[in-house]
């Protein structure tokens, strides 16, 4: 699955100088898609790739000691509120202001150990399945010069 961010630049029109403080990426798999017969795995990994959809490496916490995994956060009551969450705030601090062949996208995998050892998997949505949803919060802050 292939994730980017082609209107984050969008951001910089809200003052002349912006900066992000937090990013967090919720994704959503699609509501009754898993369960004790199809569990899902307990982490997502990400990497960054280029335009072109080559992967270029993984993507790290905000000191960089460690690899940034999405955590499987399970409601089994109604199913409504089961997500993977992503703390992007580095990744997003770093595409702010690029564009063209700079403006990297993420792709989500499974980790190593369930991709070559389990049939464990998980469904995102599109239009056609509404009860998948992805949400980005995006924190910033915006600074403008009184004139």
């Amino acid at each position: 699955t292939m994730i980017s961010f082609p209107f984050l630049n969008d951001i910089n029109a809200e003052g002349e100088m912006v900066s992000i403080e937090k990013a967090y990426l919720q994704l959503y798999p699609v509501r009754f898609s898993y369960g004790a017969n199809y569990p899902l795995p307990k982490t997502l990994s990400l990497y960054t790739t280029d335009v072109n959809g080559v992967t270029q490496d993984l993507i790290y916490n905000l000191g960089g000691t460690a690899v940034q995994t999405g955590n499987l956060v399970t409601d089994d009551a109604t199913y409504t509120e089961t997500y993977y969450t992503f703390d992007l705030t580095s990744f997003m601090q770093s595409l702010l202001g690029t564009s063209g062949s700079s403006m990297k996208k993420l792709k989500l995998v499974l980790p190593n150990k369930d991709f070559f050892s389990s049939c464990k998997g998980v469904m995102l949505g599109d239009m056609d399945h509404p009860t998948s949803n992805v949400k980005l919060t995006l924190v910033y802050k915006t600074y403008n010069e009184k004139k």
